[in-house]
This record gives structure tokens, sequence and C-alpha cells, in this order.
């Protein structure tokens, strides 16, 4: 069984795994089955408009339909945001089609931003662009 947890206990572990030093007032939203973590979202740097997003995905896991409502849900209507940020090296290419097909929109290129010499690539996604999030919503709930 899945379920979907955002205690933030489990923070320090997604950023471990991020590679990522978020703020104190940054919040996560984990899926776990049984007592794996099986995906993890970091939100970060709201500012009333706008906030980041990083998601991690275990390798070879696939994360449900409740992980991507609780995220969409949290950014949308919970934040009420009108732009989501997220940032993938020009390496990955998996976090690169994710991104492209959970709705985020590549808007620009920073040349050899990481240490390893790839480029930062500056994605967007907007209540017009994202994915019809809805759908993901468990049955009954509004």
């Amino acid at each position: 069984m899945r379920w979907i947890n955002t205690d933030a206990l489990f923070l320090p572990f997604l950023a471990q795994a991020m590679e990522l030093n978020p703020t104190p007032n940054a919040v996560c939203i984990a899926e776990f089955d049984e007592i794996h973590p099986v995906a993890g979202a970091i939100f970060d740097g709201y500012n009333g408009k706008a906030i980041h997003s990083h998601i991690w995905i275990a390798p070879g896991r696939r994360p449900g339909r409740a992980f991507w409502f609780a995220c969409y849900d949290y950014m949308f209507r919970v934040c009420g945001v009108e732009t989501v940020v997220g940032t993938v090296p020009s390496s990955n290419k998996a976090a690169q089609k994710l991104d492209e097909h959970l709705g985020y929109v590549l808007k620009s290129t920073v040349p050899n931003y990481y240490p390893n010499g790839d480029d930062m690539l500056l994605y967007v996604c907007t209540p017009e662009t994202a994915i019809d999030w809805q759908k993901f919503a468990p049955r009954g709930a509004k």
C-alpha cells in the first residue's frame, strides 16, 4: 500500500538525495510503499507568486497518481502560485523529459553552471501549462 507523507522529518533525506541545501521554510511531500520511499518533492523559495520545486524519484520506481496530485495541489491550490520554477542539469535527460511531460516549459539556459560543466536548464510550470492534475485527485476529493 502506498501513502503520502508531508512530515518535515523526511526533508533531510530528500535534501541529501537531491544534493540540495533547502531553507528552513522548505516543505516536502513524499510517497512511500510500506516503509520505502518511492518519490519526493521539496518546495522552497515561496514568495507569494512563485515557488521552486525539486523532484526526486527512487531508482527504478514510479510515483503514483496520489503523489502527483499532492504536488500540484500544494503548488497551485494551497500556495496559489502563478509560477513554479524547476532547474535541471543539461546532462539529466530523464529529468528534462519528466519536467516537460509534467507541463514545465524550458525558459532559459545558464551555461557552465554546475561544477562538472553542465548547463542549468530553467523550467517553468504555470496552471496553464501544467498537465490536467485534477484527474489525479483521489476519489471523493474536491
